[in-house]
């Protein structure tokens, strides 16, 4: 991450330093473009100003000159469409793009003529109809000292609400240092995790369903024109006017996907193959990224998901049904909630799988399912489709996008916690999918409106906030207690490493797919630094690091490979500690050396750590001879002569397959 940090950022800090006006000017072209129509499509302006005032505030540079290009691009874009409109009024439908688009005024003029001039001001916050308004209130003929006090007004606003938080993160990123990179990582990582479960829910929900329906018809029409069994079963299943037997026909093929994945899931999860060797790495990239300030928010995150706050909510659902007299919903609910609570001890006590890091007894102690994930997904997964049946249609994709996002919150911070691995979360998700289907297929014909279904997701969005927030307060200490984190060490001596300590250190790399790759050739009983030392004796040498100015290298017509740094190389999901190369005699090809920390220390030397180390051979690749890319080609060969001459070898082991592995110790 230092080296991302000082490769990338320094640079482009230094840059901003120097060049603080063009930093200015180039957030006034994008200001400008956000309020033209169809160049704020193409040009990504709004993030363009985020990322130019985080530079600033990074560079600890006057936040004036970008906050007053972003007030002056935006007052200009506005008025150079403003002016468009006045000049061409309604000639302006006949002329490109509005020729070819002519949906995109429509939507500016049905807005205009709802708001009238405020609507200039609002526009300006609202990305679909921003750059259009301008235009439909210059074909509309509002007065030029209107439409420029709304629309400096609004830029007097916009400006800063995008510039100062910006400016403010960028700063904080600067305090922080090198954890900035690792919070911006974390926060990336959440951020796509939520993102992912709420776009999956989004495109089920607009997408997904939509198609269905087309193929149904498609379907259904051409079962109307034939006889026989499988038209008639076809008919009886997607006939609208026999709705019932097509929703349960569709909700039964979605159980019947859910529960297949489940059960490959449970296989795979028992095997103890390829998927736990992806959770180990996936696990170990996430916990290398953790700082103290991500630490904090996701024990928060993961509080609110507790069976406590959980329970509490169950609790009021059920009071409020029993209230409302929806007595078979209050029943489906509780049968459910009693059955996930005897399911998942059931299954951890079963397959008996340890937890990333030991935080329980008894059959908590075991990991498989995540009880988080499944009570969150089953829970929020009820309240999402019960609150959904009480909504209007255009805004049914709410408490889905809530219930998505929730879930998606704490199912990623158990797996940052590392109180659980990925496998377990994600079986605790599709578990819980399971269970809203069975319910959404069982109450698929009952009138729920006796229950207040909205008025109820309204009373338990409060209540999640308000009493998780006390839970919080309350259980906050022990928490951070609980998931504080620690790095698994094994001691050994000299000897039991010699004999057999060896052997339960990996053998091979395994990449984040759970993957084997390139052998391990080295175990070496010393610091990175001493490591290096001895093997810049030999020849070898630190490779040039990622930064902004070797990317050029990569597109260079005549690339030399000794000039390209070393793609990076995680072994199970950890970033190698020293990465060195050794070029051959023609310079054609280089060997490259990564070594990975252990937990294995060798206790009668000092508690040396002892690190992992592969070897492989890269060529350069030029892909239809546009890009330069170094490329693996094969490991050495053998490993005990390679290393003969490398501080003091104590062991050559063979491993299966006959391949070497040397175990050596610093000088």
């Amino acid at each position: 991450m230092s080296s991302f940090v000082n490769g990338y950022v320094q640079p482009l800090l230094a840059f901003a330093g120097q060049n603080v006006w063009l930093v200015a000017f180039i957030v006034f072209v994008a200001a400008l473009s956000e309020a033209i129509v169809l160049i704020g499509a193409i040009i990504p302006g709004t993030a363009i100003i985020l990322a130019a005032a985080a530079i600033v505030g990074a560079s600890h540079l006057s936040v004036w000159p970008v906050l007053i290009a972003a007030t002056g691009g935006a007052i200009v874009g506005d008025g150079i469409s403003y002016w468009m409109g006045h000049h061409y009024k309604h000639r302006i439908v006949r002329i490109w793009p509005f020729s070819r688009y002519p949906g995109l005024l429509a939507k500016g003029d049905a807005y205009f003529e709802s708001h009238g001039g405020k609507s200039v001001f609002i526009a300006r916050f609202l990305p679909g109809v921003r750059a259009v308004v301008p235009i439909s209130a210059g074909m509309a003929g509002m007065t030029v000292a209107r439409f420029y006090a709304a629309n400096v007004s609004s830029a007097l606003v916009w400006a800063p609400i995008h510039v100062l938080p910006a400016t403010a993160l960028g700063a904080s990123m600067a305090v922080l240092g090198d954890a900035s990179g690792r919070l911006l990582l974390v926060l990336l990582v959440v951020g796509l995790a939520v993102a992912g479960a709420v776009l999956l829910a989004w495109l089920a929900w607009s997408r997904v369903l939509p198609l269905l329906g087309v193929w149904q018809e498609r379907l259904l029409a051409w079962a109307r024109g034939r006889n026989g069994g499988f038209a008639y079963t076809i008919r009886r299943l997607l006939d609208p006017d026999i709705p019932d037997d097509r929703t349960v026909a569709l909700l039964v093929a979605g159980f019947a996907v859910v529960l297949l994945g489940f059960v490959n899931l449970v296989e795979d999860v028992v095997a103890r193959g390829e998927l736990a060797r992806a959770d180990l790495a996936i696990s170990n990239l996430i916990q290398s990224l953790r700082i103290d300030a991500g630490d904090r928010i996701m024990i928060v995150v993961t509080s609110f998901g507790d069976g406590v706050v959980i329970a509490a909510l169950a609790v009021l659902t059920l009071t409020w049904l029993a209230w409302r007299r929806s007595w078979r919903l209050a029943g489906g609910l509780a049968i459910l909630l009693i059955a996930t609570a005897a399911f998942v001890p059931l299954l951890k006590s079963t397959i008996q799988i340890a937890r990333p890091l030991a935080m329980y007894s008894g059959a908590e102690a075991y990991s498989f399912p995540s009880g988080h994930a499944t009570f969150a997904t089953t829970f929020f997964g009820f309240a999402g489709w019960l609150t959904l049946r009480g909504l209007p249609g255009r805004w049914r994709w709410l408490p889905i996008v809530l219930a998505a996002g929730t879930v998606g919150l704490i199912a990623t911070s158990r797996i940052y916690l590392a109180a659980h691995w990925p496998s377990d979360v994600l079986a605790g998700t599709i578990f819980g999918l399971g269970t809203t289907l069975i319910i959404a297929l069982v109450f698929r014909k009952d009138d729920l409106t006796q229950a207040r279904p909205a008025w109820l997701g309204l009373a338990l969005c409060g209540a999640f906030l308000v009493v998780g927030s006390l839970h919080v307060y309350r259980t906050l200490p022990a928490a951070e207690q609980r998931y504080v984190r620690s790095l698994p060490q094994v001691a050994a001596t000299k000897a039991e490493w010699e004999t057999s300590a060896w052997a339960t250190l990996p053998q091979h790399r395994i990449d984040l797919e759970g993957d084997t790759k390139e052998p391990i050739v080295l175990q070496w009983a010393g610091s990175p630094a001493t490591l290096q030392s001895a093997l810049e004796k030999e020849g070898w040498s630190v490779p040039k690091p990622w930064s902004i100015n070797v990317v050029a290298t990569f597109l260079s017509p005549r690339p030399v490979l000794a000039e390209m740094p070393v793609p990076p190389r995680l072994s199970s999901g950890q970033s190698p500690v020293l990465t060195l190369m050794q070029m051959s005699a023609d310079g054609a090809t280089r060997r490259v050396l990564s070594a990975w920390l252990t937990p294995l220390l060798i206790s009668d030397l000092k508690a040396s750590p002892v690190l992992a180390a592969s070897v492989v051979t890269e060529t350069l690749s030029q892909p239809l001879n546009l890009l330069a890319l170094p490329r693996s080609v094969s490991a050495p060969p053998n490993g005990a002569n390679f290393f003969d001459r490398l501080g003091q070898t104590i062991a050559v082991r063979l491993r299966a397959g006959n391949e070497p592995v040397v175990l050596a110790v610093a000088d």
